[in-house]
């Protein structure tokens, strides 16, 4: 990580459609509609990314260092995205935040299914 990029902290909270896009990059490089595959299987169907919008979203983390674009395979005219370590620092800090509201949520019996339904 380079020495200028921002602390994984100041980028918390993510977006769940952000969380999920790192998450799925995590596993290796993929082009656009890969993502929004893995991401659709992955969240059993919760998160569905529409074209315009994962476009967007993976211009602004090329922004902000999260993800970055692979060089084109030949013939291919799909790019190709990847996690940076920056990316993976804010997933891996947005995971421990969000495993600290679990542990909350647990202490107050809300994931017991059959209070709540």
């Amino acid at each position: 990580m380079s020495p200028n990029a921002p602390r994984p902290a100041a980028i918390l909270p993510v977006k769940p459609d952000v969380f999920m896009v790192l998450l799925v990059l995590l596993d290796g490089e993929r082009h656009g509609y890969g993502i929004m595959q893995d991401a659709a299987e992955r969240s059993g169907g919760e998160v569905r990314l529409q074209p315009g919008a994962l476009y967007r979203m993976l211009k602004r983390l090329l922004e902000e260092g999260l993800v970055e674009e692979t060089t084109c395979r030949q013939g291919e005219r799909r790019r190709y995205y990847r996690i940076t370590a920056l990316g993976k620092h804010v997933a891996a800090a947005e995971a421990r935040r969000m495993a600290r509201l679990v542990d909350a949520s647990r202490a107050h019996d809300l994931l017991d299914d059959a209070k709540y339904v």
